[in-house]
This record gives structure tokens, sequence and C-alpha cells, in this order.
């Protein structure tokens, strides 16, 4: 158990080997399968019709197959040889050497890995801020169910002349536009999906970043549930608000 917990904080502070890292998550595979999934609440309905409550369980809906792509580890390394790592110091961001040694930014080699395929290690540059977003396609706005959303923003512009037109195109047409982001100084990229909302006279755009679709992983069967009974209403009380 010692062992594992000091593995895990080698994984935490990205010092871990490619070997370290697939025994902690065969460690955390099996921890898993131990275990059921989800978390357990009851699900509660009343009306006129129906009066219904029932254990459940629930779980984050993720895409596993996808996710464990998006896990695609990276590691660093000074040009004159040796690992190092981006951490925090009390004045910034910087790249250490693991004896505290701090290495200047230009004078760091990125490395991608892609274990089981003919190029394991790809050398690679992060991502620089995405300053134009450039549509690359268009969506059925019905399809933005389909993506699990990490998170949202607004989109507007000071003069917004020219952005009505677009945000009525795409309500129009019942689609939103698809395109990539990134943040920049780091390895992650995201899809930016932007869709129109009109209220009040007024509109903006939503852009919508994701990395992955939704799967769900819990699908019951139809034939095994048990038929609904219905039943009568409750009494209704009479007694004021106090």
């Amino acid at each position: 158990m010692a062992k594992l917990a000091e593995q895990l904080q080698q994984v935490v502070e990205h010092r871990a080997s490619p070997e370290t890292v697939k025994a902690v998550r065969e460690e955390a595979g099996k921890a898993v399968g131990k275990a059921k999934p989800g978390f357990k609440a009851d699900l509660k309905y009343s009306s006129k019709e129906l009066n219904l409550q029932t254990p459940i369980r629930f779980g984050k809906i993720s895409a596993n197959e996808v996710q464990k792509k998006m896990v695609i580890r990276h590691y660093h390394q000074n040009i004159s040889g040796g690992e190092v790592f981006n951490k925090p110091s009390p004045y910034h961001w910087g790249w250490y050497k693991g004896d505290g040694t701090e290495v200047q930014a230009n004078e760091v080699v990125h490395y991608q890995v892609f274990p089981g395929t003919d190029k394991e290690h790809v050398q690679v540059q992060p991502f620089t801020r995405t300053k134009v977003l450039e549509i690359k396609k268009l969506l059925p706005a019905t399809a933005l169910s389909e993506f699990l959303i990490e998170s949202q923003y607004e989109v507007w512009a000071e003069d917004g002349s020219q952005l009505i037109g677009f945000a009525e195109y795409l309500s129009k047409k019942d689609s939103m536009a698809v395109t990539k982001f990134s943040f920049g100084r780091g390895f992650k990229e995201s899809y930016a999906l932007l869709y129109p909302l009109f209220q009040n006279g007024k509109f903006l755009l939503v852009m919508a970043l994701t990395r992955m679709k939704i799967s769900y992983q819990h699908w019951m069967d139809v034939k095994a549930a048990t038929p609904m009974k219905q039943m009568g209403s409750v009494p209704v009380s009479v007694l004021e608000e106090i």
C-alpha cells in the first residue's frame, strides 16, 4: 500500500516513469472493479397520475475509450539531457530539474508518448493561444447534446453589427459552428462549438468547449423493467401556510 501511495505521488508530480504509470493504472483498475459503479440516491416523483420512489445509482458521464486516448503522457527534457518538470515557485511557474535547478523554457524539449505505436515518443510543441476562431464546419444544433461539455463562454463584440448576421445565419440553418481552440501554454486542445441565443431583442453566442462525445455505459433492459402501477392521488392539505 505504501508503494502504491509513493507511485501515485510520482504520477501527480509528473515524475513517474512509463512503467510506474502503467502499474498505477492497473492497480486503480483492480480497485474500481471491486466496487459497484456510481453513487446511491432515491428517485422520487409524485403527481395525480403517478407516485414513484425507487433507488438509483448515478455516475459521471464520460467516453471511456476516448478518455484513454486523452490521457497521453508528456515528458520534458533539458536539451543537455535529463528530465525536467513544470512546477510553481514563489514567483512564477517554471521548468526545474530534479535537484531544483531552474531551466529556461527555450532549453526544454517536449515529447508526447504514444504507447504501443510505431512512434512511441514524438517531439511536440505546446499549443499557442487561439486568436482566430476560424470555423471549420457546421453541425446540426441538436448535436450539441452528443458532446461532453467541459466549459462554456459567452461570445460578444463591442460592435455586434456583423456578429448578428452570423448569429441569424446559424439560427436560420438550425446549426452550430465548429472550430478548434486552445488557451495555449500547454498541451490541451478542445473543439469549440458556437451557437446563438436570442432574448428580449438581444443576442449573444455561446462557445462550448469539448474534447469528446458522450458514451453512455449503463443501458437497462426494457424487458426487465417492472411495470409501474398507477396510484391514487395523495390527500391535498387544507392547512394554511404558516
